[in-house]
């Protein structure tokens, strides 16, 4: 009966349950949020698009439904899926929008600009490593030219000084230990001597070289030695020819 009276009753009760969010603006905000769009740009769309929801909910007696579904599917879906499709890296500068591998070309392209940033970021880091080694490498030169340096002025003071002569050298020579005599006297009874000590050719010929070296000069010594080996030679000469030993003896 309440219903007889009152016809506007049942549209009342229809505008008061039908749901404030609208399910298009809601689908449109979850393909805002799964884009990869900039925060910034994402706020504004979504605010946007609430304000918008609210206007429709606000106005839902003044806009019809089917009006409310056109205006979103013919202006404010066209307006995202746009967006959506022109995110490359033009539009992400512009909209500081992040791109994507949309066209065949564009993906090649990119992959190219990756390639190569890549390959510059791998030339650097050999250039910095090869420039570390020079810097080493210089470092070690510098210290081992001044050590050469050092190296070749001690070789130089050493040739520069005077090469002692013949003289010099026998003159530098330490003086021979003088060795007194022992002088026995006459009315001793008892006389020590040293035992004899037995010498062998070698250690003599080495104490006659030294007293020739002490007492003559080298072109003596030179002409005494070659003296000496003649009379050797004259010496061993009968004991080695065949037969000289036979004609000695008898003639």
């Amino acid at each position: 009966m309440k219903s007889d009276l009152n016809p506007n009753h049942s549209r009342i009760r229809k505008y008061a349950t039908q749901p404030k969010s609208n399910p298009n603006i809601d689908d449109l905000l979850k393909k805002i949020n799964s884009l990869n769009l900039d925060q910034d740009l994402i706020d504004f769309l979504v605010g946007n698009l609430q304000d918008l929801s609210k206007l429709f909910a606000s106005k839902s007696r003044d806009i019809k439904a089917a009006v409310r579904d056109g205006i979103i599917e013919n202006f404010v879906f066209p307006i995202i899926n746009k967006i959506a499709e022109r995110e490359t890296s033009l539009m992400a500068m512009i909209y500081d929008l992040k791109s994507k591998h949309i066209d065949a070309d564009l993906v090649i392209y990119q992959a190219k600009v990756r390639e190569c940033e890549n390959i510059v970021e791998g030339l650097k880091a050999k250039l910095q490593i090869v420039n570390t080694d020079l810097t080493e490498a210089k470092n070690d030169l510098k210290e081992t030219s001044s050590a050469l340096v050092e190296t070749a002025k001690e070789v130089r003071s050493i040739l520069d000084k005077p090469k002692p002569s013949y003289t010099e050298v026998l003159q530098s020579r330490p003086a021979p230990i003088a060795v007194t005599p022992m002088v026995s006297k006459r009315d001793a009874h008892v006389v020590l001597l040293r035992p004899k000590k037995t010498s062998t050719s070698e250690e003599n010929r080495k104490i006659i070289e030294n007293a020739l070296i002490f007492r003559n000069s080298s072109a003596r010594i030179s002409n005494l030695l070659k003296s000496a080996r003649a009379a050797s030679l004259l010496r061993l000469r009968p004991t080695l020819t065949p037969g000289f030993r036979g004609r000695d003896k008898f003639g």
